[in-house]
């Protein structure tokens, strides 16, 4: 338990985990968190049509359950670099290797990289410490596809395309001696990822984390499945809340988290995004189901002048899968960090099964400064269709800090009006 204290003088429940640094690879052009910003505040849907040398749609089709052939999904949200493009020689892999990995572990080998530098941790500093790493991904459309040929698979087929080596590459390369797990509970991986590392901090297995999330398409046998349960929208698009709303898209991207003990971050002199105090889907049905429980936990601290404002990243980068938690996280730490709530996409009218006015919530339309004064809080949550699900509450930086009479750097935004008590959360993103 943290000895840290908030305004009533009472301890923290569980000891607060910071986050100190994030890299991210998003749809299109999306490969920095300006331009992501950017693409929020613009409500830029990530989405195109189906690539050439991804999947050739022109031997498929799909069927429903009476028979009659369906249309195929029109496209996705697809990072726009070529998929294949890796410095193999920068991570010790020889080309025969890289060939047989999967590009979730060598795109986030690289984005791994990169939050570290984010950090202000360079490659020596880190190499051989007691660091954990936990990552969440379900998509193995590299395995579909590499071993279709069973008498002519590449010599490292086995460890390429194994799913534990998300994590352990990047325990390898780096020699951290912390714990190494790669997690699938579908698309609550991500989140549940983030949720052991707290644990693994909490409890002194690991003296800092990376936490990474990855999803990628390019297989046929994950749409067909898909879409052979009406999961996802004709249209190839997320409308989330929205009475649009008629399946989700799946999205490709990469993110990894570089997080440690509060206490541990202030000693170290790094610049702090967020406070992570705790770790406790786009479709007509869904949707309403997550509003309501929302509602019904805050709409009576809330009000109508006052509300609760629900949002989602999936109109701009798709459901990134088991990557969709941590992209919902950054999302939220940006929220924080600014003071400003981005629009929820395309946003055009709310799902009618959604009680607005009696939850006392909001689906932000455009940029909307955060109104109320103090202590900025933000709840993300990650749901696996399998039932496991997890979430996060995360305060900003400077009024978290401030309130424990901690000086050290941070990301974000104050409050030169003065701060009130600490609050309720004001922001809810769903990953």
């Amino acid at each position: 338990m943290s000895d840290s204290t908030n305004p009533s003088g009472k301890p923290d429940t569980l000891e607060p985990i910071a986050v100190i640094g994030f890299s991210l690879k998003f749809p299109q052009d999306v490969y920095s968190p300006a331009s992501f910003w950017e693409m929020l505040e613009q409500k830029r849907c990530a989405m195109t049509g189906w690539p050439r040398n991804r999947i050739n749609l022109d031997g498929y089709f799909s069927r429903d359950g009476e028979g009659a052939s369906k249309t195929f999904v029109p496209g996705a949200p697809f990072v726009k670099e070529t998929i294949g493009v890796f410095d193999a020689p920068f991570f010790g892999i020889s080309a025969t290797e890289a060939t047989a990995m999967d590009p979730q572990h060598r795109i986030l080998l690289e984005t791994a990289y990169r939050a570290l530098e984010s950090a202000g941790i360079p490659m020596e500093k880190s190499y051989g410490t007691k660091t954990g790493v936990y990552s969440g991904s379900m998509t193995d459309d590299y395995k579909h596809i590499i071993t279709q040929d069973a008498m002519n698979m590449p010599k490292y087929v086995a460890t390429g395309v194994s799913m534990n080596m998300v994590a352990n590459r990047l325990s390898w390369f780096y020699n951290f001696k912390g714990p190494s797990v790669s997690l699938d509970s579908a698309c609550s991986s991500s989140m549940m990822a983030l949720d052991l590392a707290c644990q693994g901090l909490r409890c002194g297995d690991s003296d800092m984390a990376l936490v990474a999330g990855a999803s990628t398409i390019f297989a046929i046998e994950g749409v067909l499945s898909l879409m052979n349960m009406s999961l996802l929208s004709p249209l190839g698009r997320c409308f989330s809340f929205d009475e649009r709303a008629s399946g989700y898209s799946r999205g490709e991207g990469f993110s990894v988290m570089v997080v440690k003990r509060l206490h541990d971050a202030i000693r170290d002199g790094n610049v702090i995004g967020a406070v992570i105090r705790s770790t406790g889907t786009g479709t007509r049905i869904g949707d309403p189901i997550e509003a309501d429980a929302i509602g019904s936990i805050f709409r009576n601290s809330r009000s109508a002048e006052d509300p609760l404002h629900l949002g989602a990243v999936k109109w701009n980068i798709g459901h990134l899968g088991g990557g969709s938690g941590l992209a919902g996280v950054i999302k939220a730490i940006m929220v924080l960090e600014k003071g400003i709530i981005p629009p929820n996409g395309n946003f055009e009218r709310l799902n009618p099964d959604i009680d607005a006015a009696f939850l006392n919530i909001k689906i932000p339309t455009q940029i909307t400064p955060w109104l109320t004064k103090g202590l900025r809080r933000a709840s993300v949550a990650s749901f696996g269709f399998g039932g496991s699900n997890a979430h996060a509450i995360l305060d900003d930086a400077y009024h978290y800090l401030k309130s424990r009479n901690y000086t050290t750097a941070h990301c974000s935004v104050g409050d030169p009006t003065g701060a009130l008590p600490e609050q309720l959360p004001r922001y809810s993103n769903s990953g």
